[in-house]
């Protein structure tokens, strides 16, 4: 039997709300020759039976483990690397779903460009009441050419300081993932995106696909959401050695320094501790609160009025235990 020409990598945990609609939208594509391969990391739900209706169709393979926990994301990733046979490794988790030309563009932008090796798209992020697209359109050349990696590395410019490319629809060609060593693992990390996109960034060059071709769903139950400020700390040491590893020709490249990229984040995770104390007020976590508004104090010192007062306030809040209204996080 010939390998399929996709290969879709379907990661899944207490999905059973939302996985239906995934594996839907992978059968719904005008482009039809892929495999879908679906990883349930010991739902506790009945995520597995909602996929079992869907096993009559032999391009959609289910495995099923123990649950390994959200550290073992990158893990539970090349696990699925290693069962693929496609030409392209497409990404789709099981909370999230795609629109019917994803793979049909993702081709056609590949077979333009032939020597990229990753291919992203623009997706429509659901939080709860209201949506949003990312990543915004490039403005100019310069942001276009970061978007496409060109010359190779230019990106990291960019990936130093923020995760422009969403995971969701993300098409990577399998031979050069595995070349790589497949998706990057931070220990401790639950994320696979960001660390293997600063690898990859040192590859190849991209192909950015100006479409809504996926939705992302964000809820509080993520651990991205709820490790925010754990993740932030991870990271930091993550950007650095990347940065530090990088050959003579790449460093010599960059438009930034490495203090640049450490100031950046030191700035950022004195703003997520503090929104992590407000957080933890608004679940009643007092003393956890207390101990980010704390932290907070000590990570930056450079003053900004409005941060300083916010850290001040709920400092305040958490020994009295008020809770923090929800209008004051979403101050910028």
């Amino acid at each position: 039997m010939p390998s399929p020409k996709f290969s879709i990598l379907c990661p899944t945990y207490n999905h059973e709300s939302y996985i239906a609609q995934c594996i839907e939208s992978v059968k719904q594509q005008t482009f039809q020759d892929w495999e879908l391969l679906i990883l349930d990391d010991g739902s506790s739900d009945k995520t597995g039976e909602v996929v079992k209706l869907f096993l009559k169709d032999k391009r959609i393979h289910y495995f099923h483990q123990e649950n390994k926990g959200a550290g073992k994301v990158p893990e539970n990733y090349n696990i699925l690397l290693n069962k693929a046979k496609g030409n392209f490794i497409t990404i789709l988790e099981g909370d999230d779903f795609a629109s019917p030309h994803l793979l049909e563009e993702h081709l056609k932008a590949f077979d333009k460009k032939p020597n990229s090796i990753l291919s992203f798209n623009i997706v429509n992020v659901m939080e709860p009441g209201y949506n949003w697209t990312a990543p915004k359109l490039p403005k100019n050349e310069n942001e276009k050419l970061i978007f496409e990696n060109i010359p190779v590395g230019n990106a990291l410019n960019e990936l130093f300081f923020r995760c422009f490319i969403p995971a969701q629809g993300v098409t990577i060609r399998r031979d050069i993932l595995i070349e790589a060593g497949g998706f990057e693992k931070v220990e401790g990390l639950p994320t696979v995106d960001y660390p293997t996109w600063l690898k990859l960034a040192q590859k190849g060059s991209f192909i950015f696909v100006p479409k809504v071709l996926a939705n992302w769903r964000r809820h509080q139950t993520q651990s991205t959401k709820q490790r925010i400020v754990i993740l932030t700390k991870l990271m930091l040491p993550e950007f650095l050695n990347t940065y530090d590893n990088l050959p003579d020709n790449l460093k010599s490249a960059l438009k930034v320094s490495r203090s640049q990229i450490k100031n950046h984040w030191d700035v950022q995770l004195t703003k997520i501790l503090i929104r992590g104390g407000n957080y933890q007020l608004q679940s009643g976590q007092w003393k956890q609160a207390r101990q980010y508004y704390m932290e907070s104090f000590k990570k930056w010192t450079s003053v900004i009025f409005l941060w300083r007062t916010k850290a001040t306030i709920g400092l305040l809040f958490s020994f009295f235990h008020i809770p923090w209204f929800h209008w004051k996080s979403k101050t910028k």
